[in-house]
């Protein structure tokens, strides 16, 4: 079988061939170039620009910043003269709060009261909340280890009278001293003693408080009740239900130390101590003895 022959390429053919692979190989490294730089770009997206520090490496030193982009603190803010005089009439005299800290204004400064007996005391008579301006507004003074009062009243001018401190415990002054009351069943009976049920308690700054000695305790009235009931000597007699129960449906009622709400003629337990801390004005109707034997007792009141 005869062997065809293929045709010549001439040199002409063979530059454009080469010229045809040269271009070829020219795309591909180009487009291979292209795809590598696309991975190296994902890749220090996926694991964060400038990947892991070889272990051993230096670290790379970071440029100070420029001296205007450094963290500077805030600039607290500028008032005149004519603002903080404002300020000052606006709260001379009063005391203000800012979150937790309490001031009394006076003579345009700010003293605050650290004391927590004060600062409960305060509390009760009224404590304006002011922002921050008004604190820059008005200048720091000293601490304010006292309550300002016009004037101390002396023990013969409350001589007779019922007092407190801070929202505790209530005396009775006497002969120039202050005696507590053993429970308060007996400061009920004392008030009842001396036809004064609807007197007020006074208030006492710390310092007349702390002016006026403390006296012997005022007896408990509970102790002779008690011992007449376990000796058999006080009087007392179960009355029918309607008749102990009689208008005081819906009432909170007190029988010495114990407090109850009234619900469908029973007599429902209270926290005591609770129930006051809540409703320290609220006034009870006290109990008989009568009344408090013939009224059923209900479930307690959470």
């Amino acid at each position: 079988m005869a062997m065809m022959a293929l045709p010549a390429l001439s040199p002409s053919s063979n530059i454009k061939v080469d010229a045809h692979h040269d271009r070829r190989r020219t795309m591909m490294r180009k487009t291979l170039a292209a795809a590598l730089c696309s991975g190296a770009l994902a890749a220090l997206v996926f694991f964060g620009i400038g990947g892991e520090r070889a272990e051993g490496a230096e670290p790379e030193a970071t440029a100070p910043l420029p001296e205007d982009e450094a963290w500077k603190p805030p600039v607290q803010k500028q008032f005149t003269e004519r603002e903080r005089q404002s300020e000052c009439r606006k709260y001379e005299g009063k005391y203000i709060g800012y979150y937790s800290q309490v001031y009394f204004v006076e003579s345009c400064k700010r003293r605050e009261i650290t004391d927590p007996d004060l600062t409960q005391q305060v509390s009760r008579q009224g404590v304006t909340q002011v922002t921050g301006d008004t604190l820059v507004k008005l200048e720091e003074g000293k601490v304010l280890d006292e309550l300002k009062t016009k004037k101390l009243r002396s023990c013969a001018e409350l001589a007779g009278h019922y007092v407190t401190f801070g929202g505790g415990d209530v005396y009775f002054v006497e002969k120039c001293a202050k005696r507590p009351f053993a429970d308060w069943e007996t400061f009920l009976a004392h008030r009842s003693e001396r036809k004064r049920s609807n007197e007020a308690v006074l208030e006492l700054s710390k310092q007349e408080f702390d002016k006026i000695p403390t006296g012997k305790e005022v007896s408990s009235v509970l102790d002779k009740v008690f011992k007449d009931l376990l000796e058999g000597q006080a009087e007392v007699h179960v009355i029918p239900v309607d008749e102990a129960c009689k208008g005081l449906n819906g009432k909170y009622v007190s029988y010495y130390s114990q407090l109850y709400k009234i619900e469908n003629c029973r007599k429902r337990p209270l926290d005591v101590e609770a129930f006051l801390a809540k409703n320290r004005n609220l006034k009870f109707q006290e109990l008989s003895s009568e009344q408090w034997l013939s009224l059923p007792e209900g479930k307690a009141l959470q």
